[in-house]
């Protein structure tokens, strides 16, 4: 999204299939030119699952730090001194987190520049170790490092629980309870923005988060008025346009000719196919 001084090294990566619960990490590869006048890289975001159709897509900006000094290469390693380092992914107070480091931790070093030691505190993985929270050590990789999150999507937890099965019920109405948080990350700025449930095609609740609210948590419940047969409920939670989670549940609603013949003692009631 930048301009002609900002190329895309490498763009795209296949993960294939997962297995539940299962991360996989992608990395990608942009370089920005000399002569650029931007103050950040604006770069879209997008993780797709071609066969589904499911996806999240986020714009990202990445602050673009003044000219410096050329990092001096250094292989030694480093012993975190604070209580907590911050990895910082640039050589400046401003760049963002993406790990951290608990005291104790040793961390190998890959080059030095003022106030900074660049360190690989994954393999493959590298960041900015401010010069004042470590010193010279050595010996390899050790200690509690931990990845910072930058951006996470709310997290939606539904009532009843999608994971025990789909509901099966005689009422035309169904009441579903739900809780929507914004999980702890990088970003200070990430909040919930709304929420909102279809069933099946039709939108039959909306929410708008509270302006100002501190509170990273939304609990609400609603009366979903359900159609004979399989319904599909899904709840949407949303940060912004584009970044947003949602869960689904099915629920099984019998027919009313199902509930009368049950009744009258016609047998036991059908179960979800």
């Amino acid at each position: 999204l930048g301009d002609e001084k900002l190329f895309i090294k490498k763009g795209r990566e296949v993960l294939g299939g997962f297995k539940a619960g299962e991360a996989r990490t992608a990395s990608m590869e942009v370089e920005l030119k000399h002569g650029s006048r931007l103050d950040a890289l604006p770069l879209r975001l997008q993780v797709l699952d071609e066969k589904t159709g499911e996806y999240v897509s986020e714009k990202l900006e990445l602050a673009v730090a003044p000219g410096s000094e050329p990092v001096a290469p250094e292989a030694a390693a480093v012993k975190v001194e604070a209580a907590e380092a911050a990895i910082r992914g640039g050589a400046a107070p401003g760049a963002p987190v993406v790990a951290t480091a608990r005291k104790g931790a040793v961390l190998p070093t890959t080059g030095l520049v003022s106030g900074w030691r660049r360190v690989e505190w994954k393999p493959g993985r590298f960041g900015f170790v401010a010069a004042a929270d470590a010193a010279p050590a050595k010996g390899a990789r050790a200690g509690a490092i931990a990845e910072a999150w930058q951006k996470e999507p709310p997290r939606v937890a539904l009532s009843p629980d999608p994971a025990k099965g789909a509901p099966v019920v005689d009422a035309e109405t169904f009441r579903l309870g739900a809780t929507v948080s914004v999980p702890a990350s990088a970003d200070p700025d990430a909040r919930l923005r709304d929420v909102y449930v279809f069933v099946n095609d039709e939108k039959a609740f909306f929410k708008v988060a509270p302006e100002g609210s501190a509170d990273a948590k939304l609990d609400f419940s609603t009366e979903l008025k359900l159609k004979p047969g399989l319904n599909t409920v899904t709840v949407f939670a949303r940060e912004d346009e584009e970044f947003q989670s949602r869960r689904s549940l099915v629920i099984f609603r019998r027919t009313p000719a199902a509930v009368a013949d049950t009744a009258k003692g016609g047998g036991a009631p059908a179960r979800t196919p």
